[in-house]
């Protein structure tokens, strides 16, 4: 879906995004920016991408430090069919994962949202916290977002992760949170081939 290779496919309202090309998790670059409050970016416009084979997202995900990262009350990833934010989305709220500092490694059910995105034509990604307030500023890095199928007999069960002390755990998909470099995709049958642009 977008490789973040380079910060000009990006809009940061704002934000001064720029590409780290020290500390990618895949290919040459990720993209990198730092926030002291609330925050708002989305992809540029992108051509369509058909993922009707996928059933989850990932990410990597890093977070220079955990504690700020959940001094947000929401953190979400959306995905939308619209090429617009709330019109046709799906959703994540990042802050009910247990994120660690540093590198994470997300995959995320598209089961747990509403399913309101049109996946054959997925068209614009957008991440944005409400109600932030770090102690300090948060450095926060995205590479290699991605659509794809997870072999379910393989790594789907029942697993219950949360924030912190997961007192607002939520049911998901098993290892949904990868914090160690780990590559859990099986390949997909022809039938289950997601198509497009995964990059």
């Amino acid at each position: 879906v977008n490789n973040c290779e380079a910060a000009s496919n990006w809009d940061g309202h704002g934000l001064s995004l720029r590409t780290n090309q020290t500390d990618a998790r895949e290919g040459q670059a990720c993209l990198e920016f730092t926030v002291d409050c609330d925050f708002w970016i989305n992809t540029a416009p992108m051509t369509p991408v058909d993922a009707t084979g996928a059933n989850a997202l990932a990410l990597e995900l890093y977070v220079s430090s955990a504690q700020d990262f959940y001094a947000s009350s929401v953190m979400c990833l959306e995905l939308t069919s619209s090429g617009q934010h709330d019109v046709e989305e799906s959703a994540w709220e990042l802050t009910k994962f247990d994120i660690e500092d540093g590198w994470n490694s997300l995959v995320l059910p598209l089961s747990e949202t509403d399913g309101g995105c049109d996946l054959s034509r997925i068209n614009h990604i957008r991440f944005y916290s409400l109600g932030a307030a770090p102690e300090q500023p948060l450095t926060l890095r995205l590479d290699h977002i991605r659509l794809t199928y997870v072999n379910s007999e393989l790594d789907m069960g029942d697993h219950v992760i949360g924030k912190q002390d997961g007192a607002t755990a939520t049911p998901v998909m098993k290892d949904v949170v990868l914090n160690t470099p780990y590559d859990p995709w099986s390949k997909p049958s022809q039938d289950q081939t997601v198509t497009g642009n995964e990059e």
